[in-house]
């Protein structure tokens, strides 16, 4: 079977493959799985894969993740830690043998996936590239994959600031920030508090609302959870 990158379709995802084929070759296909998917083994993975940003799937060449829960026992190739992102440990893993510098997008991944976001780039997220650039991918939407890999692509050859121009992105991003604008109204109108918990009530809206995740914190400080009530 060729080697495939498996990563997930999230921002940290998207740099993991960027710094994957950076380090093994631009050729080697990527597969986009939610964690989900390989949890329950719908996505065929092989000895020869690399997988990143994902729990670990069984035997495969190289394996990198970051979150808590899906910490293993048995040894493995690759690299996992608890970390702001996948991301930063496969940059970590191959950063001797990279001929670009990634360092920048990296650090960006870390910031994003970790949450840790000032208050204006919360609110202003189109003032920041590569956080409107995370904004722009929908992690649920199968037909994403091509978007997915239209990033990697771009972010493996040209600077953020002609990432941000390319024609679908710019699209995109306008998309993001409008959906953001409307987003921001609807957890005023549709948000209470109970106890340290924020409830975003968006039942009866069709489509529900949807923006940046971190926005709700910044509209409600004294929350530590957000929860959303919505119909499929």
């Amino acid at each position: 079977m060729q080697q495939r990158i498996i990563t997930r379709p999230d921002f940290d995802g998207v740099v993991c493959a960027v710094l994957l084929k950076a380090a093994l070759g631009h050729d080697i296909p990527v597969v986009w799985a939610q964690p989900n998917q390989i949890q329950r083994g719908e996505v065929p993975v092989g000895d020869q894969d690399v997988v990143a940003n994902l729990p670990w799937p069984g035997r495969v060449a190289l394996w990198f993740d970051h979150h808590v829960s899906n910490a293993i026992e048995q040894p493995f190739q690759g690299l996992f830690r608890i970390a702001p992102s996948a991301a930063g440990l496969v940059y970590e893993y191959y950063k001797a043998e990279l001929d670009q510098d990634f360092q920048s997008m990296v650090q960006q991944a870390d910031k994003i996936d970790a949450a840790q976001l000032t208050l204006d780039e919360i609110k202003h997220p189109d003032r920041y590239p590569y956080i409107l650039l995370s904004m722009t991918i929908a992690t649920q939407r199968p037909s994403d994959a091509a978007y997915c890999d239209r990033l990697v692509g771009l972010l493996l050859s040209v600077p953020i600031e002609q990432v941000m121009a390319d024609s679908t992105v710019r699209r995109r991003s306008d998309e993001a920030v409008a959906d953001n604008q409307a987003y921001e109204i609807a957890l005023k109108a549709h948000t209470h508090m109970r106890a340290q918990i924020s409830i975003s009530d968006f039942r009866g809206l069709c489509p529900a609302p949807n923006g940046n995740r971190f926005l709700v914190y910044l509209l409600f400080p004294e929350a530590h959870v957000n929860l959303k009530l919505f119909e499929e």
